[in-house]
């Protein structure tokens, strides 16, 4: 088997080295018999992935290390255009996603077989994956948690929903009966999800021989500043993708490992860190969790700094929360996320004090000990009861794990009984529905129950791993004995006194005898600076400058700037009287008129002003009296309404309105 696999595996390469795939750093390449061995390798790597890419020389960050041409891309396009009758099908069924349609071709040239032009890279597939649309009852009951309960539920609908859409077009293509059933199309859906890379002209991303060898690495912690902006993913991942191009920017400040390269039509590989000879070359497929590369991909990671445990709020905390259910969760070290802990701190805090502090919160500062202390006992509650309410305890998920380990030796199954009854009883059931019995009555573990204990092991090593390690630490973690004051909270007394006995010299840094060598000054002391009664107006300071009009009492030729009449006293008008100002209230000139009197505003300036109270100081200087002004062009549009100053000798007359009112008045 091995050795078949070797061979399977030198005519891929070289099939892949005919195609122009390359690992040469330079562009001028001559004809091999492998596309590898200039800068990587293919190597095998138990406790890390399986099968990857070795380094076979140093390799600098930012390297180009694999280039693959735009010919050698599985993709729809490629797919439809060298086959007549799946691109004439395909146009027959225009509901289709990009994803069904690559995925339902991908199954039409392995129905092709020897005969399709892909068989070589076909062959590289493996026989099943573990994603969770592939997951069973047992495997799914295992998660134990209903946020990865509903996923793995959701994943397995839409795979048989996706499958039934395509039935018809695969019955079209006159696919063998194994290629028609789900299980094949399982297989297809989980190689597009976990193979695919990003292509900016196509949805579903394209199957990148050679490409795909390489194993994931989480990114660095500097990657994850994207994720609490927006939606809580990186604004470089895609679904059902891989990668994203990054075209635009160098190898040194590139935020992914490969992308597409227009300008040269062929898919980049760059080194994401520095390597030396015989390392594993890793790729980043971006950030996730490990529940998320548990639905994608398949795998999950022992150490993954990406992952999250999602933690629900009482129903009258999401008034309070202005971040999404996705910002909510606990980092694989126990601690709370910033949205969380915010939410938290706020929630804490009395309502009639919330509005006061909001400021606070958002900024990321402790508000008081007591509401910490709330905060962080409701969270350990919270922790508590999540773990409570599990099937089981690790412990029991560990003896587990180990009797799924022994199930090859059929001699460990006696070891079902140190298991709880519930647990107990189910792994009975399913050994007793999957095993197979030999002639010699010596009983084995069918091929199809040995991939389902694959994936139950995989959703043990999530529950156990990845949730609950999270919620034990952070309930660790949050011990209330760990609380304590914001740095900077409590300020340490320093010593005012003098002498070398201060620890800070003779003078204690304040300098030989004086005033400023003692304590404080006392309340009220002055230096010989302008005294603060000199510096700082009294009562009855006047602005020369302000205009403003006050109740003086009477009228007199003392007025300088006009009358403005209030309605202050309004009511002690009881004779009409005629008057003429330049400001009148509402009020004040209502009350004139109810008295039979009447209020007319005038408009005129200080020269007028002055010809209306002092007449004889333009007598005195032997000169006329001057003109009405006439509003400025500001009022002109008023003139009607304010009217003009009447002059001393001949009055101006009336507005039109007023001098039909004269006339229509009796004699």
């Amino acid at each position: 088997m091995e050795e078949a696999e070797e061979l399977n595996l030198k005519s891929f390469l070289k099939w892949a080295a005919e195609l122009g795939i390359s690992d040469s750093p330079s562009t001028c390449t001559t004809q091999s018999d492998s596309c590898l061995g200039k800068t990587l390798c293919v190597a095998n790597f138990p406790k890390a992935g399986g099968r990857g890419l070795a380094a076979v020389r140093d390799i600098k960050k930012g390297e180009l290390i694999l280039r693959v041409p735009k010919g050698a891309l599985m993709t729809s396009q490629n797919l439809m255009m060298n086959d007549v009758a799946f691109s004439i099908a395909v146009k027959n069924h225009p509901s289709l996603s990009s994803a069904q349609i690559l995925a339902v071709g991908l199954l039409n040239e392995v129905n092709k077989g020897k005969s399709s032009r892909w068989w070589p890279y076909l062959k590289q597939f493996p026989r099943s994956y573990e994603t969770l649309a592939d997951f069973g009852k047992f495997e799914i009951q295992a998660l134990q948690i209903d946020d990865a309960i509903w996923a793995a539920q959701k994943a397995s609908r839409k795979a048989e929903q996706e499958w039934n859409e395509v039935t018809q077009l695969m019955h079209e293509l006159k696919l063998k009966p194994q290629f028609l059933a789900l299980k094949a199309w399982l297989w297809a859906s989980g190689s597009i999800s976990s193979r695919t890379m990003h292509i900016p002209w196509d949805e579903a991303g394209c199957l990148c021989p050679v490409g795909d060898f390489f194993n994931y690495a989480a990114p660095e912690e500097e990657t994850s500043i994207y994720e609490d902006q927006g939606a809580g993913k990186p604004y470089f991942m895609q679904e059902n993708s891989t990668l994203k191009s990054e075209t635009e920017l160098d190898s040194t400040t590139r935020l992914i490992d490969a992308g597409y390269e227009k300008d040269v039509s062929s898919y980049h590989f760059y080194a994401r860190r520095n390597y030396r000879k015989g390392d594993q070359v890793l790729l980043s497929y971006g950030t996730y969790t490990n529940l998320e590369l548990l639905q994608h991909y398949g795998f999950l990671l022992t150490e993954n700094p990406n992952d999250k445990a999602f933690i629900p709020l009482e129903p009258d905390m999401y008034s309070l929360c202005s971040w999404d259910n996705e910002s909510l969760y606990i980092h694989p070290d126990g601690k709370p996320s910033f949205a969380l802990l915010s939410t938290l701190r706020f929630w804490a805090v009395p309502k009639t004090s919330r509005k006061s502090v909001v400021h606070l919160v958002y900024s990321g500062n402790r508000l008081s000990t007591e509401s910490e202390v709330v905060a962080m006992r409701w969270l350990i509650m919270k922790c508590r009861t999540t773990l409570e309410v599990l099937q089981t305890t690790a412990p029991e998920d560990c003896r587990l794990l180990n009797i799924l380990y022994k199930f090859q030796d059929i001699h460990k199954f006696p070891e079902v009984k140190e298991i709880p009854p519930p647990l107990a009883s189910e792994l009975c059931a399913f050994i007793e529905k999957n095993k197979n019995v030999a002639s010699e009555g010596i009983c084995s573990l069918s091929s199809v129950a040995r991939r389902s204990t694959e994936r139950w092991k995989l959703a043990i090593l999530w529950s156990i791993g990845s949730l609950g390690c999270q919620f034990r630490r952070a309930y660790s973690l949050l011990s209330l004995n760990d609380l304590q004051d914001n740095k900077g909270a409590r300020k340490q007394k320093t010593r005012k006194g003098r002498g070398i006995g201060s620890g800070k010299g003779k003078t204690a840094g304040r300098g030989h005898k004086g005033q400023k060598a003692r304590g404080t000054y006392k309340f009220g002391f002055e230096g010989g600076q302008t005294p603060l009664r000199r510096r700082v107006p009294k009562r009855g300071f006047k602005n020369p400058f302000s205009l403003t009009f006050q109740d003086s009492g009477a009228i007199g030729k003392q007025i300088e700037d006009g009358a403005r009449l209030m309605g202050r006293g309004a009511e002690l008008i009881q004779w009409p009287i005629h008057l003429e100002v330049s400001r009148v209230t509402a009020r004040a000139k209502a009350a004139v008129e109810a008295a039979g009197g009447s209020v007319r505003r005038v408009h005129y300036n200080k020269l007028g002003l002055r010809a209306l109270l002092k007449p004889e100081w333009f007598e005195k200087k032997g000169r006329l009296l001057p003109r009405p002004a006439r509003p400025p062009p500001k009022l002109k549009d008023k003139v009607d309404s304010i009217g003009r100053l009447p002059a001393p000798t001949k009055p101006l007359p009336f507005v039109v309105e007023e001098a039909e009112s004269v006339s229509a008045a009796p004699a």
